[in-house]
């Protein structure tokens, strides 16, 4: 646990975009609220909850003094009730927390008063930041002119601003900064929460490819919106063609790119490492799926289908829910189904992963 810190859930406010109390709303088994509480735990030796829906047994619960004042007035009585000089801030409708990101930002706030991420260029994320209780004057300062928007204090603060390519460094993935602010944030965010994935692992040339395919056309034909990513070791993959503009927009620095037709999107992006569930983010980002298969992926912890040929198979991680092909002796526990057979692995994928989920299109 970070010493000399506290983590505090921002779960007040009046949620008027989205037209009722965040902080309650379901996330998973648990609330917004809750499962932040639930994250922040492992890392803070104490969490609080500021806000009139702190309701968990597991936070120490702040009232929120008043609600007008906006999120800079949750700070302002999150930092003031903290045993602890330092106080991580979030807001409960940021369900995706990042960990290993929080504690650099923490370890960062040597010497500074508020230490807070760069998302993009210019755009400040104060809801996840980090906040040293020597600014409790200058908030107060700030409210009372009437000064609601968190960032106006930062100009007469030291401030830390940790930039994108430190966020990159830090581990930063997609949906980190993910804020639910309207109904369809949250049924996006629930995409994002939700959509399983499963690697297709196996030597090159033993039909990886065609067993994706298959697997594709099976799970469509159900009714079911699948996403599909190949892994390569080729270092400068290109789908996109040299000389047109969007190669030459990469190509002067773009860390994206974007191609967007009447029907259709196409989207390439720099990633700081192959990453099957950061890629299923992205796609689940842009278009509503059930489902992401990858091709390949031997080194992420997900679950796979291996395909084997002649009972070998590489080494890989995560947990193997079938093997495709020749039965392997040291995974006699894995279902194996042979090739022609491909709608039983099908069946396999639903009765896992999508036994509560009603397909997208009929």
């Amino acid at each position: 646990m970070l010493e000399g810190f506290s983590g505090a859930v921002l779960a007040g406010g009046q949620g008027r975009r989205f037209g009722r109390t965040k902080a309650v709303l379901p996330w998973g088994d648990d609330t917004l609220v809750d499962q932040a509480v639930a994250q922040l735990q492992p890392i803070f030796p104490e969490v609080l909850v500021v806000g009139a829906t702190a309701t968990t047994g597991a936070a120490r619960s702040i009232p929120d003094r008043d609600p007008t004042r906006g999120p800079l007035g949750g700070i302002q009585d999150a930092v003031g009730a903290a045993r602890h000089p330092y106080v991580f801030i979030m807001a409960c409708d940021m369900p995706f927390l990042n960990s290993d990101l929080v504690q650099g930002l923490c370890r960062a706030a040597d010497g500074f008063q508020v230490v807070v991420p760069e998302s993009a260029p210019g755009y400040l994320e104060p809801l996840h930041a980090v906040y040293h209780r020597s600014c409790l004057p200058l908030i107060a300062a700030s409210l009372d002119a009437g000064e609601f928007r968190v960032a106006n204090f930062f100009q007469r603060a030291r401030v830390r601003v940790v930039t994108p390519e430190e966020l990159t460094r830090l581990g930063r993935r997609p949906e980190d900064f993910f804020n639910i602010n309207t109904p369809d944030d949250y049924c996006r965010a629930l995409t994002l929460l939700r959509v399983p994935v499963v690697a297709v692992t196996g030597f090159s040339g033993e039909g990886k490819t065609t067993l994706v395919e298959k697997l594709l056309h099976g799970l469509t034909m159900r009714g079911y919106r699948v996403g599909a990513v190949k892994s390569t070791r080729h270092e400068q993959a290109e789908v996109d063609v040299p000389g047109k503009d969007t190669w030459r927009f990469r190509k002067a620095g773009a860390a994206a790119v974007g191609l967007v037709s009447p029907g259709s999107a196409f989207v390439m992006a720099e990633v700081p490492r192959r990453d099957l569930r950061q890629v299923a983010v992205y796609l689940a980002a842009l278009a509503p799926l059930d489902f992401v298969l990858g091709e390949g992926f031997k080194e992420d912890d997900v679950p796979r289908i291996l395909v084997s040929r002649h009972g070998t198979t590489p080494q890989v991680r995560g947990e193997v829910i079938a093997v495709y092909g020749s039965p392997v002796a040291s995974l006699v526990g894995a279902p194996c189904v042979e090739a022609g057979k491909e709608d039983l692995l099908v069946d396999v994928l639903v009765r896992r992963f999508l036994p509560w989920r009603e397909p997208t299109t009929g």
